[in-house]
């Protein structure tokens, strides 16, 4: 197996990384047993804490070589943002600041496809950074209609 994902990240780097806490935020936000779909879920830092804590989780990435590493979950490789599946889940998570990028095309289409996924009394959770940099950030709800 590569040591680096297309875009130039080191597999077995993120393999190692430990949770930062995410899992424990994401599960209090949700029911027990909500499914969830994470996108962008690299090799599973995310995923495999949120499957042990009983959620069906689908972890998508455009890496093979990252989601080679998800266990205890169902997989898809694919592009966030062309992401289209007959699906819907009780949470989409959109982490890791992927909305972040300067793209805004590549944003409207993350975000598009978060709103895709998401069931009618879902979330959708998103980890982001104001453009100024500041590292300070307060979890947010928010809404909106599709």
């Amino acid at each position: 197996m590569d040591n680096t994902a297309a875009d130039g990240s080191p597999v077995e780097l993120y393999a190692l990384l430990p949770d930062a806490g995410e899992p424990a935020l994401i599960h209090a936000a949700i029911p027990a047993g909500a499914t969830v779909l994470e996108l962008g879920a690299g090799a599973g830092r995310v995923t495999q804490p949120l499957a042990a804590l009983g959620h069906p989780v689908l972890a998508v990435d455009n890496s093979e070589e990252m989601l080679a590493h998800v266990r205890n979950a169902e997989t898809i490789r694919a592009d966030i943002e062309s992401l289209r599946l007959d699906r819907r889940f009780d949470a989409v998570i959109l982490a890791s600041q992927l909305v972040n990028t300067t793209d805004a095309e590549l944003r409207r289409g993350l975000l598009a496809t978060a709103a895709h996924h998401v069931s009618d009394n879902g979330i959708v959770l998103i980890q982001w950074h104001p453009p100024d940099g500041s590292a300070m950030w307060t979890p947010h709800r928010d809404s909106w209609d599709r």
